[in-house]
């Protein structure tokens, strides 16, 4: 996997224990309250194509783990996820898809046209995306760091779930190993492993 592959199923990881979610309700099917299996490479199941420069994730990986980095608060959570978080959101932030911490669908939008071009066949699948993840994100109550927010990391691994369940016929790779079944668990599951609320 290359840098972005990494940080990108790292986060989608890591992203539901930053989000105060509802208490899982009774009629939800049990499947979807355990992780995804670990022995799957998503990337290996659906080509997922690249929207963001791979020389910016290079820059803002080296910026938040060179040796004067240490963006963590010492909160209760793995050592690695402030540096996710921080890498993801200066991405985010150098591409203007961040403002303020706050999502920017119309700019995701206009970095993937002018990366995929108008006619992709991804376009409409990552414009329902943006779409869908914007409502995630306007509903998601995260846990406050004063170092790096959360909504890189979410938004990140929102997009990637859904071009993942949505990914074309001729992205899709039939004979990866348990890729079925993964993408079976994102369509059927609309958060998986989700975590109780906190007060």
């Amino acid at each position: 996997m290359n840098s972005i592959q990494v940080i990108t199923f790292v986060a989608i990881a890591l992203s539901m224990s930053f989000v105060k979610c509802d208490p899982p309700k009774p009629n939800v099917d049990a499947k979807c309250l355990v992780p995804p299996p670990n022995d799957v490479d998503p990337m290996l199941c659906c080509k997922i194509p690249e929207i963001l420069d791979s020389k910016l994730i290079e820059i803002c990986a080296t910026k938040v783990y060179g040796p004067e980095s240490n963006p963590s608060n010492n909160q209760n959570e793995p050592p690695f996820a402030p540096h996710i978080r921080c890498v993801t959101e200066c991405i985010l932030n150098e591409t203007g898809i961040l403002k303020d911490r706050m999502f920017q669908p119309m700019v995701a939008s206009e970095l993937a046209k002018k990366t995929l071009g108008p006619k992709s066949v991804w376009m409409p699948i990552v414009e329902e995306a943006l779409q869908a993840c914007n409502e995630h994100a306007s509903k998601a109550k995260f846990v406050d760091h004063k170092a790096c927010g959360h909504m890189g990391a979410f938004i990140v691994a929102c997009l990637n779930t859904q071009l993942f369940k949505n990914c074309p016929e001729s992205a899709w790779n039939n004979a990866g190993k348990g890729c079925a079944a993964l993408r079976e668990m994102t369509i059927k599951c609309p958060i998986i492993a989700p975590i109780p609320s906190q007060d």
